[in-house]
């Protein structure tokens, strides 16, 4: 059981150590690259603003749809894992009391 415990530390430490040198890594690139455009001359906001109105509205509405699915997804699947959760309680619940009072299903 420890020895479990030790390897879900690490694993975690080592997660959250990635994800830092992930973050670390994005947020230079997006400097880097905010930099470049600043150097260039670029307005940052029209920049970003242009390179957003060049992706298809069509994108942006099935990205919508499938976050709103995705979401959608996990509020069901915990809703069914909590009446799963207080279904197979109250049945082994009953279950067990049955047979520990000698009584057969």
């Amino acid at each position: 059981m420890k020895s479990e415990n030790k390897s879900i530390k690490t694993l975690r430490r080592n997660l959250t150590g990635l994800l830092l040198l992930a973050c670390l890594v994005s947020c230079i690139l997006i400097v880097g690259a905010n930099g470049y455009l600043v150097y260039r001359g670029e307005n940052l906001q029209q920049y970003t603003q242009a390179l957003i109105e060049r992706v298809p509205s069509g994108f942006w509405v099935t990205l919508g749809i499938g976050s709103a699915q995705s979401i959608g997804t996990f509020i069901l699947a915990a809703i069914a894992l909590k009446f799963l959760k207080y279904w197979l309680s109250a049945f082994f619940g009953r279950f067990l009391q049955m047979r520990y009072c000698g009584k057969e299903l």
